[in-house]
């Protein structure tokens, strides 16, 4: 399926939210270099560097479960830089991912 700009928008916000703004920075120690974060459904949504000690609050794989449950999608990420592919990732999801529903 091909995805339109209104339908990942969404994602990309809960990500820059949670992370800060995308295409970040840092040098120092407890940083991670050239994350990416992705989504199998709207591929990668969000990427930069993560400093460990300031911006997360709850630590890392709580702020990746965190997104996971805002837009109910299982949500890995990447420590490559260049192309990634999803078995090179580690993925990290909310407890119950639920299929969205139309409201009917």
């Amino acid at each position: 399926m091909f995805w339109q700009e209104e339908d990942v928008q969404p994602a990309v916000n809960a990500a820059n939210s949670i992370f800060g703004e995308p295409n970040q920075y840092f040098y120092g120690d407890n940083v991670f270099k050239n994350v990416t974060i992705m989504t199998r459904e709207y591929g990668k949504i969000w990427f930069g560097d993560i400093q460990l000690d300031e911006t997360l609050e709850g630590g890392f794989r709580d702020s990746l479960r965190s997104l996971s449950k805002r837009i109910n999608q299982r949500v890995c990420f990447s420590l490559a830089s260049g192309t990634f592919e999803f078995s090179d990732s580690v993925c990290e999801s909310a407890e119950i991912v639920q299929p969205l529903t139309t409201g009917d």
